[in-house]
């Protein structure tokens, strides 16, 4: 008999505000240094996903498969965190995410993430 085992999707969406940023020469090095980051420390699918063409806001996309909801919402929150402490004046006052389990059912967490630098 195979057992099949149910891992779930997870996603996330942070904002990050850079009033001082003044070219997207400038923005792509923040963004690239950022991903970079996320990518390693967390073994995360990431990318900017909104706003690529205005140079003082960052959307970060990250995307994982985890194999519960209680490790989706405790990585997601260490993402959050890392975000928070990996940007200048980082301030977090919330979120945007989705976890999908392989049967199609969605669960959304509603708190759009902005970080204001």
């Amino acid at each position: 008999m195979c057992k099949r085992r149910v891992n779930e999707n997870s996603s996330l969406k942070t904002k990050i505000i850079r009033p001082w940023v003044h070219s997207l020469k400038e923005k792509r090095m923040i963004v690239k240094s950022l991903l970079a980051k996320l990518r390693n420390k967390f073994q995360v699918s990431a990318a900017e996903v909104e706003d690529q063409d205005i140079h003082q806001s960052i959307v970060i996309g990250t995307a994982a498969i985890v194999p519960h909801s209680a490790q989706a919402d405790s990585l997601m929150d260490e993402i959050v965190r890392f975000v928070e402490e990996n940007t200048e004046n980082g301030d977090c006052t919330g979120r945007t995410g989705t976890a999908v389990d392989e049967r199609g059912n969605c669960s959304d967490r509603q708190q759009d993430a902005v970080f204001l630098q």
